[in-house]
């Protein structure tokens, strides 16, 4: 059964379902026995290079919720991943309790609070899309907050960043 999806992009942003020039990283395996081993960037090279972009919004018909396409750039690897604003909650609640907020310089951002059904419309996706997008730009903005697990979990940069771990 075909869905019809609803999508709020902004100017300029790549199709969904366009492929974007990504690695795909399930297939990756590193070390000299792989030949994109020496294309990846280092966990280290990853994390200070990470960049983060929320190009569009999406829900499916019949569906109340959104959808954020996060598109995640890490040392030249490229992906997205589909998150809901109960997945940013559930990490900003994370990074609150695993105290990374407590060692920030300055103010921790805050979350765009939650907003009822009945004001979710394509508007309200963009404007929501653009808050989420200037928090996680606040997020990977510090050091700090790049190397914590639960920002890295919510991103999914596990395979990316612990590949090294699983040789040997």
């Amino acid at each position: 059964r075909a869905e019809r999806l609803s999508q709020v992009q902004t100017p300029g942003s790549p199709e969904l379902g366009a492929t974007p020039a990504a690695t795909p990283l399930g297939s990756v395996r590193s070390g000299a026995s792989s030949p994109l081993g020496a294309v990846l960037p280092s966990p280290a090279q990853a994390l200070d290079a990470l960049s983060v972009a929320i190009p569009s919004a999406m829900r499916q018909s019949g569906e109340g919720h959104w959808s954020y396409c996060v598109a995640v750039g890490c040392g030249g690897v490229t992906y997205r991943v589909l998150k809901r604003y109960s997945d940013f909650k559930r990490t900003h609640e994370r990074m609150l309790t695993s105290g990374v907020a407590a060692r920030w310089m300055g103010a921790f951002p805050a979350l765009p609070p939650k907003r009822g059904w009945s004001t979710q419309d394509e508007r309200f996706a963009e404007r929501r899309r653009g808050e989420l997008q200037a928090y996680l730009a606040a997020l990977v903005s510090e050091p700090e907050t790049r190397a914590c697990a639960e920002l890295q979990g919510f991103l999914e940069l596990g395979l990316l960043l612990r590949r090294d771990q699983r040789e040997g």
